[in-house]
């Protein structure tokens, strides 16, 4: 696709430049050309439609290149999107053990048990 775009190029460049320039004729109309006419552009038929043709090919180009590599960006932001989620999975900590203390205790720290009451005498 690149290379027919960069040969398209190439030739819409050799076409303008075969053309015969609007300021030739606006010199003549001035004395200062011998044969060209006044009006019109002097440019062959083939030249004309040949630099149409030439610029159709170009836009269309350009277009499925733009689509061909907003395409690549997506697909590459979706795998990198995966490759991220899955990097996260596997560094992430393991679920801790719930604490002997409960909420009060977050760290995990062990409290002394209570002492238990003298049993009442009988």
């Amino acid at each position: 696709m690149l290379v027919i775009h960069v040969v398209v190029c190439l030739f819409i460049i050799g076409v303008v430049l075969l053309q015969a320039s609007q300021q030739a004729n606006i010199g003549s109309m001035f004395g200062g050309g011998a044969s060209q006419t006044v009006f019109g552009s002097g440019t062959l038929p083939a030249l004309g439609k040949a630099t149409a043709v030439a610029a159709i090919v170009f836009f269309s180009t350009c277009l499925l290149i733009s689509f061909v590599v907003e395409r690549q960006r997506s697909l590459i932001k979706r795998e990198e999107a995966v490759f991220q989620r899955q990097i996260k999975e596997q560094t992430a900590p393991k679920e801790a053990p719930a604490t002997p203390g409960g909420v009060d205790n977050p760290a995990g720290i062990p409290t002394p048990a209570a002492p238990e009451a003298p049993a009442p005498e009988q």
